[in-house]
């Protein structure tokens, strides 16, 4: 299954598989912007790629987990830092 806006809204809905971010594992605002900057970003669903689109990982349902913006944004500049993407 590809991510799509449905499966996003699924997700934003509760209809899908999990509440809980996938790095920190704590409750995510469902209802919060998904835009960087907008107030609540933070904790609104952003889509963490198991293995990273840049290399070779997919859209696919099986590679996408929940995670807060926030974290998904310092695991990718702590990814950078180390020299991993």
């Amino acid at each position: 299954m590809t991510v799509t806006s449905d499966f996003v809204n699924r997700l934003r809905s509760g209809v899908a598989f999990l509440d809980d971010a996938q790095v920190c594992k704590e409750p995510i605002d469902l209802m919060a912007p998904r835009q960087v900057g907008l107030k609540g970003w933070e904790y609104g669903l952003h889509l963490e790629h198991a293995v990273a689109l840049r290399h070779g990982g997919s859209d696919l349902k099986s590679n996408v987990k929940p995670a807060h913006g926030l974290c998904n944004l310092k695991k990718h500049s702590k990814l950078e830092k180390e020299n991993k993407i």
